[in-house]
């Protein structure tokens, strides 16, 4: 169940990653030497540049792209989402648990938004598309969530922790799982892939793990079991 959850949930963590660095860039910035710029000024990609140097290039080409759709744009998006969750990953696994809750405490709160503002991008977030959900990112909110995400890379840089243990986790998740199915709750589903699950079921699910994550465990696991996960999305 460990492994369904997260491989479900990881499409999801793909684009939202790759979409707050695409948002960070200005709206006027088109050409690639004013996205190049436009991403020096963002504190998550100078952290994730300085670190690795080496994937500089590929994501402002990437950006540049993304901004200009189209076919070529779309498989850039994909790339970007790859990309940045597989660096990342790495970071949330030795990130502080603080640092951790944050970021996913911001990620509620966009999905809240999207889930009000346009359900139907819900599924977009799900399958790893990225077109519609953009649109329903409010700025504030997308600055809020890329701050989080610098704060993780920081702290698992300046004072790394140790990799939650997977097989550790797996227990603490199943119990989550557990008391969420025994609820009924008939707005509740794993199946984010189904044309006939409602949309907005999908952000409410998605935000109803980790909000059940943060209230059923100890507080003390809380950002392991949370750090387990994302970490094993980078993997």
């Amino acid at each position: 169940m460990f492994k369904t959850i997260t491989q479900s949930l990881a499409p999801v963590f793909k684009i939202i990653f790759a979409l707050v660095i695409v948002l960070g860039v200005s709206a006027q910035a088109q050409q690639q030497a004013d996205i190049a710029r436009e991403l020096d000024k963002l504190p998550v990609f100078k952290l994730l540049v300085e670190k690795h140097p080496e994937i500089r290039d590929q994501i402002v080409k990437d950006v540049t792209l993304v901004a200009k759709g189209g076919a070529e744009g779309s498989a850039a998006q994909l790339r970007l989402n790859a990309l940045i969750q597989s660096y990342f990953g790495r970071y949330a696994a030795k990130s502080s648990d603080a640092s951790i809750i944050d970021f996913i405490n911001q990620f509620l709160a966009m999905l809240d938004h999207v889930k009000v503002k346009n359900p139907a991008a819900c599924r977009d977030l799900a399958t790893g598309q990225g077109a519609s959900a953009a649109q329903s990112f409010e700025p504030a909110l997308t600055m809020k969530l890329m701050d989080s995400m610098a704060q993780v890379i920081q702290s698992a840089i300046t004072t790394p922790q140790s990799a939650p243990d997977i097989e550790w986790a797996q227990p603490r998740l199943i119990k989550v799982m557990q008391e969420l199915f025994a609820k009924n709750d008939p707005n509740f589903t794993v199946d984010f892939f189904s044309t006939e699950t409602p949309p907005a079921n999908i952000c409410y699910s998605i935000g109803l793990i980790y909000r059940t994550i943060q209230e059923t465990l100890p507080k003390e696991e809380v950002g392991k079991v949370l750090r387990a996960m994302l970490g094993s999305m980078g993997e």
